[in-house]
């Protein structure tokens, strides 16, 4: 009998260890367009050795957050089976939430990563590939302009702008997100961890001033902030203090500087369409009489807003530039209760900030609820880096 629970122990060990393996692979990997598939298969792989380990050490697979992010999935899913527009389209940035994203958040919570782990796994991966997609983003704006996401400066010529994938605003989701995990540790006691954080969040806080995004740069201060009152009582370096100060103090200066002519032409010339999607898009969800369960997975883009808006590009919008208000009008009422009942579930009793974990937890969460306010952050890579941060730092034991 001790042999066959021995063998079993084994087994599991291994398993866990590749979990581990290709968990990290999978994480530098994500935000890589080119490693798409590669990725996928990886996490696969992932999710198959996580399971694994789940039976093996016979761990109860019960979970509330669990639970309500399944019912949500099954939300989107079951009355849109027969829409083409979800299977097509829609599935694009929803796909990698309903195959990978809620397996690898339910498979995290009940197998809770300890320090060593999330360091190899999310620390150093986030690390690398900060500075990877930093230099990506430099590359792609020197040395090949991209043509679609411009500006237009006083002189009327096109501008290109500053991103490492799919465009600025998704590019500036990610990076917050990054920033929101490494931040904490950059008072980590122990130096290897707390030098790698730094270098990450250099890279991370570089590449949000090249992007521009307000919100960014909003979200990345108000965490910097965070992060210095949670620590104000501990023995903080008094230097690294001063210098995150200075940091931040560069770069609202930097960042007046070199963006005040975009932010002048918004003011002046600019339209914000965001209030007016919102209002017209509730007004078309609400004259439906659909209630319940959405216009449907696509119905956002059908909505004709160049009439109010008063220019072409805006006759098909494909999403509200607000995750809730996006999940009202298309799958309804009672995905969006089953949404937020996760997020409560998620957030109910979690851990004050007193740990590096615990407050990259937070500002995660943070980052994720404020940029859902503005922007659509369930496209498929973020969501998928979200759901891991959630599901790694706040485990089902707490930590």
């Amino acid at each position: 009998m001790s042999h066959a629970i021995d063998a079993r122990e084994r087994l599991a060990s291994f398993f866990w260890g590749a979990f581990l393996v290709c968990l990290g692979l999978a994480v530098f990997m994500l935000p890589l367009a080119p490693l798409r598939k590669v990725c996928a298969l990886v996490l696969l792989v992932c999710i198959v050795c996580g399971i694994a380990v789940v039976i093996l050490r016979r761990i109860a697979p019960l979970d509330v957050p669990s639970v309500m992010l399944l019912a949500f999935v099954a939300l989107l899913v079951i009355p849109n089976a027969a829409n083409p527009d979800f299977w097509g389209f829609h599935l694009a940035y929803f796909g990698q939430i309903l195959v990978f994203g809620c397996a690898l958040f339910w498979l995290l919570r009940l197998l809770p990563l300890g320090d060593s782990a999330l360091f190899w796994t999310f620390l150093v991966p986030s690390t690398a590939h900060s500075v990877l997609l930093l230099g990506i983003g430099l590359w792609r704006f020197y040395c090949t302009p991209h043509t679609q996401f411009t500006y237009i400066n006083s002189s009327g010529e096109l501008v290109s702008r500053f991103y490492f994938y799919d465009n600025p605003n998704l590019a500036a989701i990610f990076a917050t997100l990054s920033l929101a995990l490494l931040l904490p540790f950059c008072a980590a006691q122990l130096p290897r961890v707390r030098a790698l954080a730094i270098v990450g969040v250099a890279a991370v806080g570089a590449s949000l001033f090249l992007l521009g995004s307000r919100a960014a740069i909003a979200i990345m201060v108000l965490c910097a902030i965070l992060f210095l009152l949670w620590n104000r009582r501990e023995k903080i370096n008094k230097r690294f203090v001063l210098l995150a100060l200075a940091c931040l103090a560069a770069l609202a200066v930097g960042f007046f500087v070199f963006h005040i002519e975009v932010f002048m032409l918004k003011i002046l010339y600019g339209n914000e369409p965001r209030p007016t999607l919102w209002l017209e898009g509730l007004r078309v969800y609400f004259d439906s009489g659909q209630i319940l369960f959405g216009l449907g997975a696509g119905a956002f883009m059908d909505i004709d807003f160049s009439e109010i808006l008063g220019g072409e590009e805006y006759r098909n919008m494909w999403h509200a530039h607000n995750l809730f208000i996006q999940i009202l009008i298309e799958y309804g009422l009672f995905a969006l209760l089953s949404f937020c009942a996760f997020l409560f579930t998620l957030l109910r009793g979690a851990p004050a900030p007193r740990t590096a974990r615990t407050q990259a937890f937070w500002l995660a969460s943070l980052s994720f609820l404020l940029f859902a306010l503005v922007e659509f952050d369930f496209w498929e890579r973020n969501a998928l880096f979200a759901l891991l941060l959630f599901g790694a730092l706040r485990g089902r034991n707490g930590t």
